[in-house]
């Protein structure tokens, strides 16, 4: 097993840390079919909920863009606010709640 840092693996934790044997592979979705096929079960996964949650939250475009940083989401962040859904992690999200930008 190798422990890789998490540049190596552009994540938020070492492999050491998880709690089953397990190696990093560089590149994986495009060398392990396994790996490929989790990745897009969870794009699929990930649009349909975009989906579901444009319904709940009309006037983002999420089915649309499907929660990527589009000129049109950026723009319903700032007019409509942020959601519960949105992470709290992304940059311009953290910014509108620091800063307490009024959407109104």
């Amino acid at each position: 097993m190798t422990s890789a840092s998490k540049t190596d693996l552009g994540m938020s934790f070492k492999s050491s840390e998880l709690p089953c044997p397990c190696e990093p592979v560089i590149k994986g979705d495009a060398r392990v079919a396994a790996i490929s096929a989790a990745s897009i079960l969870a794009k699929v996964t990930r649009d349909r909920e975009m989906e579901q949650f444009d319904r709940c939250y009309p006037g983002y475009g999420l089915a649309r863009h499907k929660g990527y940083p589009t000129a049109l989401h950026l723009e319903a962040l700032v007019r409509l606010g942020v959601t519960p859904q949105h992470r709290r992690s992304f940059a311009p999200v953290r910014r509108l709640l620091i800063t307490n930008i009024d959407p109104s």
